[in-house]
Formats: structure tokens, C-alpha cells, sequence
């Protein structure tokens, strides 16, 4: 065999072989191929355009619901309740598409769909979609009621694992100005940040607190370090002025001049001066700092205060 023979024999094998593995792409799913797989089939309402891919994935442009075609305000017939819903894995990791063979429907399914990101003009309630507990909102110590989540404009995602991520700088953002979506002032609300929302409802432990600002929380403990050491210097203060005081006691002598007669004043005895110096010094430190400590308390643990160290908005658990 030539050698120019060998190379087309080589070529030919090349490209059967490459023809067995496009045949097995289509059937086994590698390189992006065919495979079978279930495919729901998705209960579709009327107003609804269903996208659906060779997969069991879909994009449901309609109007809101969270289940079947009577859920949502879509089910409820309101206008200006449009909706797009991005679903991967219809059902999760149980999806039916015929039993007996027979075809199932499937609504929608919050719960056991595998990833999603629902947009929705106007849910009756986004966080009963989800089952996220309802919060209670506190500005400082006084509690102003349940945030207002009614038939509101939303935007969910769930899946089992959710990555947000900027090259140089993310933001939370809520406003508290103008109208929202439903020509309705807008509720002053904040950030929660939820971990294990399905145990809040027994576990009262897991329940959100106000989360700190640490600049303010720093600016406290600096304070408190700060009396702290005045603390510390007007005791030391005190103890060097009792200890000549005792010393005075302890070390000093009375002069009589004949057995019988009274004695003239203590030689060396300066207790009155270093009593008066506590009066005058040493009593209006501790006052001081009584008075500081107090201010302290109003300046970072009042709600009311520029200097409080919990947000008023913001919370976690």
C-alpha cells in the first residue's frame, strides 16, 4: 500500500469516526447533543406564550401566578399583572410528563422547581410565593407593623445556589421617595438578610435584630475605653491621697509640754489638706464621670441619637 493510500484509508476512518460520535452526541447529550430526558408539560393559561426548550426548561410570558391558572392575580383576572418567568428544571428532580400513559399537566411550582427568576408586574403577596416569612418592622425600640409586600411590583430568584457578583462594587438599595409601581407611596422599608427563613416560623431565637454600624459601634468603644481611663486615673488619684492620709494616721506624734497637760497639734499631720484635696479634685472626677458614662448611654444607645449603633432600617439574623 502506498503511502499516499495509507493517509486516505487514515482520512476515511477519521471522519467515520467522527460521524459514529455525532450519532452518539444526538442520543447521549455529549457535546451539547440530544438525549432523552422528561419534558413536563406545562399547564399553559390563554393569555400565556410559552417558550420551551429541547430541555425541560421554559419562559412563560403571561400575567402572575404562582400556581395553577387560578393562582395569582392573573387567576384573579386583574389587568397591569403581566409577568415573565424563567424556569429551569420544571418540577425539580421529579418531573412527570405522562402516568399510565396518559399526559400530566403541570402548573407552576415554587417549591419544587429547580431554578427560576420570576418578574411580576403585581403579586398578590411575593413572599407568600415563596413562603418568606412576614417581618416585623422596628424603627429603634417602637414597632410600626408588618412590611407591606400587597400587590406589589417584584422580582424573585430561587435555586439551590444563588452567586451575585460584581468585579468592583455591589449595592443593596432600597428608596423611600416618590411611587411605586402601583401609583402608591412607596413603604419606607429595608434590608433583610434571612438565613433558614423556613425555622423562623418555631425557632423565635432566629428572629431578626437590627444590624450594627460600625462606626458608630467603633466611635462607642473608643468612648468607653476612653472613661474607662478617667475611671482608672481617679481611683489611682484616690488611693495615692488615702495612702498619705493613712500614712499621716500611722506615722504621726503628739507634744506635750509637761505630764498631765494637753497636747499641741499633730507634728506633721496634713490630713486636712489632703481631705480638702479630695472634696475639691478627686469627688467632682467620679461626678464627672458618672455624668459621662450617662451621656454615653444617650449618645449611642438612643434610636433618637445621629451616634446609635443599630440601623433603624436593616436587619439579620
Amino acid at each position: 500500500m502506498s503511502e499516499q493510500t495509507a493517509y486516505i484509508s487514515d482520512y476515511a476512518v477519521l471522519n467515520v469516526l467522527k460521524e459514529v460520535l455525532k450519532n452518539i452526541s444526538k442520543v447521549s447529550g455529549i457535546y451539547g447533543g440530544d438525549s432523552y430526558e422528561i419534558k413536563t408539560n406545562y399547564n399553559k393559561a390563554d393569555s400565556e406564550v410559552l417558550i420551551q426548550g429541547r430541555t425541560n426548561s421554559f419562559i412563560v410570558l403571561g400575567r402572575d401566578r404562582n400556581e395553577g391558572i387560578a393562582s395569582g392575580n392573573g387567576g384573579r383576572g386583574h389587568s397591569g399583572a403581566a409577568c415573565i418567568d424563567l424556569i429551569a428544571g420544571h418540577q425539580g428532580p421529579r418531573p412527570l410528563d405522562t402516568v399510565f400513559g396518559e399526559k400530566v399537566l403541570t402548573d407552576k411550582n415554587f417549591k419544587d422547581d429547580s431554578a427560576r427568576v420570576y418578574i411580576t408586574q403585581k403579586a398578590i403577596n411575593i413572599d407568600d410565593y415563596f413562603n418568606i416569612p412576614k417581618v416585623n418592622i422596628r424603627m429603634g425600640n417602637k414597632g410600626v407593623g408588618l412590611e407591606d409586600t400587597f400587590n406589589k411590583s417584584a422580582a424573585a430568584t430561587k435555586a439551590d445556589l444563588i452567586r451575585v457578583i460584581a468585579r468592583e462594587n455591589i449595592k443593596i438599595v432600597t428608596f423611600h421617595k416618590g411611587l411605586n409601581s402601583q401609583n402608591k407611596k412607596t413603604f419606607d422599608g429595608g434590608i433583610d438578610i434571612i438565613a433558614g427563613c423556613n425555622a423562623i416560623h418555631t425557632d423565635k431565637t432566629l428572629s431578626l435584630q437590627p444590624m450594627v454600624k460600625g462606626s458608630n459601634l467603633e466611635l462607642l468603644v473608643k468612648s468607653i475605653i476612653k472613661k474607662i481611663e478617667d475611671v482608672q486615673s481617679t481611683v489611682s488619684t484616690f488611693m495615692r491621697i488615702q495612702k498619705e492620709i493613712n500614712d499621716s494616721l500611722a506615722n504621726h506624734v503628739h507634744q506635750s509640754g509637761a505630764p498631765g497637760t494637753t497636747t499641741d497639734k499633730p507634728i506633721g499631720n496634713n490630713i486636712a489638706i489632703k481631705n480638702f484635696s479630695l472634696l475639691t479634685n478627686t469627688l467632682p472626677d467620679v461626678l464627672r464621670n458618672n455624668i459621662n458614662i450617662a451621656t454615653i448611654d444617650k449618645e449611642y444607645m438612643s434610636p433618637f441619637s445621629d451616634k446609635y449603633i443599630l440601623s433603624l432600617w436593616n436587619r439579620v439574623n
